[in-house]
């Protein structure tokens, strides 16, 4: 129960204390990153992101009281943020204990802890699922402990409670200078009445003082149910158990380690401020974006077991499907955020989530969405026939692409327009899954049309785009071919959902174009958005003496989210030693980049004068770690469920640093697929686990030939043992990106790509040469193509 008093305004209501105790930094608390008090954005700590899982974020600064943006989320309405808790320190005995001299600054799962020379510690967790957050003070040798709380000036009206009765006292001037805090930040000292070692302060927030008490109130129900009442330990089991469905170790300690951590970040982007959803990215997308999440969501929730929150997301973003006559009609939005109108401007939105609502209901075996997703997959073709050309393939916006950044709202930076490759291949997914969905309920007439369309459309990709041993990126409107080398061609290959039924791509022809696009893009850091060879290739994303960053975002960028559909197809022809050369220096950015515990969404297409990698964009991005997290699953390991046919298929491409393996697999019925794997003198050993479910296990793809072989795993342990197949001869990664001679064509003036292109440049040659790319505005308009 919590009751009102007006001691200090800026506090709500104040809760009654519990008797327990918390402990800040429980032990064994894993995984948890050390942190540098160097490294980060400003040249100080490290950055610390964390996130509420509902619609606030915590950027913080390691060893620093201030810095960042702190805890925020999105105002209630109208446009802006709602700065609440800038930061917090730690008294004992009365004086202040110094951030910047600490022991050690820590990351954990919930937030991070901060530990000093004498034993004391402090530290902030963002309660998952709330509004709220919990900061936790501890000294040794029963010596008192308080709590400088930082607020925002939006932190009025929220709800108050800790762990033993406090009084509230506004700080003295000493301690701000102390600090560092400007005026505009409310200091509000929180001291015990009776002294103790240990003290914790839980804040929620709220539209209003009561929907703040709700909150607080929930959370303490939570804890009194399971926890006697400690919401500190209550909220860390909560994060914990969010990483316990799914498990793998492998052997490889760093990739390892990675992988937790990329599991932990892609929970931060959850969030229910629109509905179930997820972030793109922080800091600036924090909104429900649709291409985004449905490319994030195997990563994020299917792999992880995650069904129902899956489902969620995509049943709330299918109640915004546009309807209406018109360009956009059958489209899902591209974003759905609080102080915008809802966009549609997105041609890919859409066969995204149809393909992730197949995955789903492939994963967990309920059909029950199936209907909805039929009516979804009927509107969106009846919206499209009306663009698609005269061989069946889709037409569409140059830039209504992923690579849809524009000049000023109006020219794309990369035109795509107006049929590029990996819109045919995701028209492609719709129509199969379409036939494959109406053949499941008898429909024969409708399954064969889909069926039909999408033989047409696959005719048309192989007369249209593959020239000569390319795969073009693009047509253009006049039927000119645009073979510029981008990591698109990758998606034309991992695209597909069901390749043996409704191949989208001869076999030879994918070999060829993974291979090749490899050789051209894939670095280690991630791929290539352009090829270094092309005039239009950016070195640096933010290079503002030369250019907007915009020019470079798709035009030599790296995207971290791109090594997802490379690995996918690398492994699909058993090249996983290549594609593990990629894997690891993502782990390491993981574990060791600019924010640590997160992928950024960019890279700088070259490397720093020191030879390190340089982060860009925003510094946590959604598709970036689960695409990390989905490639182990479903392409090293090679697990891919298709329950609604009854069936889990092994295809695996095991790297050679995987020695031991132990995973435990979320499934549908609620009983998870586990196994253990030993890689010793050129042989393999399977051991999956007994089930008290029968389940069917395709090892066609573990076993070989052309035949799938099923086995069916139940009251007794499966052992395979198996020579560790042949590997192929690794295909190369491209070679790191060298100016060529007189230097980089974008770098020989000022805004040379925005003026190329709207001057019509880039129209009349889609893939310009340097002297074209440089040539002066007035000699350009008179070049012919």
């Amino acid at each position: 129960m919590l009751r009102c008093i007006t001691l200090l305004a800026v506090f709500g209501c104040v809760g009654l204390a519990n008797a327990t105790s918390p402990y800040c930094a429980p032990q064994g608390d894993a995984p948890s990153l050390r942190l540098h008090p160097v490294g980060g954005p400003e040249g100080r700590g490290q950055r610390i992101v964390a996130s509420d899982q509902h619609r606030g974020d915590l950027d913080a600064r390691a060893f620093e009281w201030l810095g960042g943006t702190g805890y925020r989320m999105h105002a209630w309405s109208g446009p802006g943020d709602r700065s609440l808790l800038r930061g917090f320190a730690v008294l004992v005995n009365g004086q202040l204990r110094d951030r910047r001299e600490a022991e050690s600054d820590t990351l954990r799962l919930w937030g991070h802890e901060v530990r000093h020379a004498d034993g004391s510690i402090e530290a902030v967790q963002l309660q998952a699922g709330h509004p709220a957050l919990s900061i936790c003070a501890e000294a040794r040798d029963g010596r008192r402990v308080a709590l400088l709380l930082m607020l925002g000036p939006e932190a009025d009206g929220h709800a108050f409670s800790t762990n033993v009765p406090v009084q509230r006292l506004e700080a003295d001037d000493a301690l701000r200078r102390a600090v560092g805090a400007p005026a505009e930040i409310a200091l509000v000292l929180v001291e015990p009445e009776v002294p103790t070692s240990t003290l914790a302060v839980h804040l929620a927030f709220g539209r209003t003082p009561p929907d703040a008490n709700a909150t607080m109130a929930t959370l303490q129900g939570e804890a009194d149910r399971g926890f006697g009442g400690d919401l500190w330990a209550a909220g860390i089991e909560r994060r914990r158990a969010g990483l316990e469905s799914l498990r793998l170790r492998t052997g490889d300690a760093a990739f390892d380690d990675a992988f937790r951590w990329a599991i932990a970040s892609n929970a931060t982007f959850r969030t229910d401020e629109f509905g179930p959803g997820l972030w793109a990215g922080l800091p600036w997308f924090r909104d429900n974006w649709g291409r985004d999440t449905f490319i994030a969501l195997p990563g994020t929730h299917l792999v992880t077991g995650e069904f129902g929150r899956a489902q969620a997301v995509i049943e709330n973003f299918t109640r915004w499907q546009n309807r209406a006559d018109g360009p956009e009609k059958g489209r899902v939005p591209n974003r759905v955020a609080a102080a915008t109108d809802t966009l549609y401007n997105t041609v890919d939105g859409t066969p995204w989530l149809i393909r992730a609502a197949w995955e789903t209901a492939q994963a967990s075996g309920d059909a029950a969405g199936l209907p909805g997703l039929r009516r979804l997959i009927r509107d969106y073709v009846a919206g499209a026939e009306p663009h698609l050309d005269d061989e069946g393939l889709l037409r569409h916006a140059e830039a209504d692409t992923w690579m849809d950044a524009r000049i000023r709202g109006g020219r794309g930076w990369s035109p795509r327009g107006d049929r590029a490759i990996e819109i045919q291949a995701l028209w492609h997914a719709v129509l199969v899954i379409g036939a494959d969905l109406a053949t499941r309920e008898g429909d024969s007439a409708e399954a064969e049309r889909y069926a039909a369309m999408a033989a047409r459309t696959r005719t048309a990709v192989l007369a249209r785009f593959w020239r000569d041993g390319r795969l073009a990126d693009r047509l253009l409107a006049d039927g000119r071919v645009d073979t510029s080398v981008r990591p698109n061609a990758w998606m034309a290959v991992s695209v597909p959902p069901l390749p043996e039924r409704f191949p989208f791509l001869p076999s030879d022809v994918e070999q060829a174009v993974t291979r090749d696009t490899a050789a051209a893009l894939l670095l280690p850091r991630g791929p290539l958005s352009l090829a270094p060879d092309d005039p239009r290739f950016h070195p640096r994303h933010v290079d503002d003496a030369h250019h907007h960053k915009d020019a470079a975002y798709h035009n030599g960028t790296v995207w971290q989210w791109t090594a997802g559909p490379a690995i996918t197809a690398l492994a699909r022809f058993h090249q996983q030693e290549t594609a593990y050369r990629v894997t690891r220096e993502l782990a390491r950015q993981i574990l060791e980049d600019d924010a640590p515990g997160h992928l950024a969404e960019l890279a700088d297409a070259t490397l720093e004068d020191a030879g390190r990698v340089r982060p860009s964009g925003t510094y946590a991005q959604s598709w970036s770690t689960a695409e990390f997290v989905r490639n182990a699953v479903q392409d090293y390991l090679g697990v891919r469920p298709r329950l609604l046919d009854g069936v889990v298929e092994l295809s695996p491409a095991l790297p050679a640093a995987w020695t031991d393996i132990e995973a435990v697999l979320p499934l549908g019925d609620g009983e998870p697929l586990r196994f253990n794997v030993i890689q010793r003198e050129g042989r393999q050993r399977w051991t999956f686990a007994a089930r008290e479910r029968p389940l069917r296990l395709s090892l066609g793809g573990m076993l070989g030939g052309h035949e799938p072989r099923a086995v069916t795993l139940r009251d007794g342990p499966l052992v395979i043992d198996l020579p560790i197949p042949e590997a192929p001869a690794p295909w190369p990664l491209a070679a790191e990106p060298m100016p060529p001679s007189g230097g980089w064509p974008v770098r020989q003036g000022r805004d040379v790509l925005e003026r190329f292109i709207e001057s019509g440049g880039l129209d009349r040659h889609p893939q310009p040469t340097r002297a074209q790319l440089l040539a002066p505005t007035d000699t350009e308009r008179k070049d012919t193509p």
